[in-house]
């Protein structure tokens, strides 16, 4: 089950049913009118689903893969799906008719992040040892590779005006990089201590970032950090508290007007603080 909340009142907005298995992807369109959830059951089946966030209705499927997928994400103009995969490929979905529009097969490791440009034009993706791709949006011919990770890339944020895209991983580091180049703007090596878990990009160039360490932190556009966060509390393990064990947030979003920087943990909570 996918659960949705009103933002203003912090009150359930309602329930969608993912049948397919566990939903591991959860992203917005741009217009906020669709969400995207992908997901499955390993080795199992792996499919995306589109969902009308007003009614809950299911609008469209993509992808029939052997094993859950990891990584998602929709086009601007929702038209195209992209999906990464354990078999270490990329795939263009057209969400007219579900039919396969391209294949990428430049990764060699899992495909763990998909991210399409806010003006479509670029498609950044990232494996489990650290390679990150730049693509064209609409025909998946490449057009840069970035290279500055040693571990698996978590995560892919673009800016609004979509010149630079932020990227994560589980070796601490957040890169800030200028797709015009492929140059670092800013790279920060002990972002987290063991490993940033994710990174999105708010509507005015600050970064939010969480990781191993139990921290949620906000970076200013330059790549410099502006505040962190701790999560209160201890983690669980079958619905009880595990003493010692802080609590890991595990994803983590701004909200559109730029105010609220919003997280969820290992335990299933949504925490949510103010940005000075």
């Amino acid at each position: 089950v996918i659960e949705l909340f009103d933002t203003d009142t912090s009150k359930p907005y309602g329930a969608i049913e993912f049948p397919e298995g566990e939903p591991l992807v959860l992203t917005f369109s741009q217009s906020g009118r669709l969400l995207l959830a992908a997901g499955g059951k390993p080795v199992q089946n792996g499919s995306v689903v589109l969902f009308d966030v007003a009614t809950g209705k299911r609008l469209a499927g993509v992808a029939d893969e052997p094993d859950a997928i990891i990584a998602a994400d929709l086009s601007p103009d929702e038209k195209l799906v992209a999906i990464g995969c354990t078999s270490r490929l990329v795939k263009l979905y057209s969400t007219e008719d579900g039919s396969l529009l391209a294949t990428i097969d430049k990764h060699t490791d899992w495909v763990t992040a998909v991210a399409f440009s806010p003006d479509g034009k670029y498609l950044a993706t990232a494996d489990r040892i650290g390679n990150i791709h730049l693509w064209d949006g609409n025909t998946g011919g490449v057009i840069l590779p970035l290279s500055e990770h040693n571990k698996s890339v978590r995560a892919l944020s673009w800016r609004s005006d979509s010149g630079v895209v932020a990227s994560c991983g589980e070796d601490g580091t957040i890169v800030w990089w200028d797709v015009k180049d492929g140059w670092p703007l800013a790279n920060k090596p002990n972002a987290h201590q063991d490993g940033v878990l994710d990174c999105r990009f708010g509507p005015s160039g600050e970064l939010a970032s969480c990781g191993r360490d139990g921290l949620v932190k906000i970076w200013s556009a330059e790549g410099n950090e502006k505040k962190s966060f701790a999560l209160a509390g201890e983690a669980t393990a079958a619905g009880k508290l595990t003493p010692g064990v802080r609590l890991l947030p595990t994803r983590v979003a701004i909200s559109f007007d730029g105010s609220t920087v919003l997280t969820g943990d290992t335990a299933g909570n949504l925490h949510s603080w103010q940005i000075p």
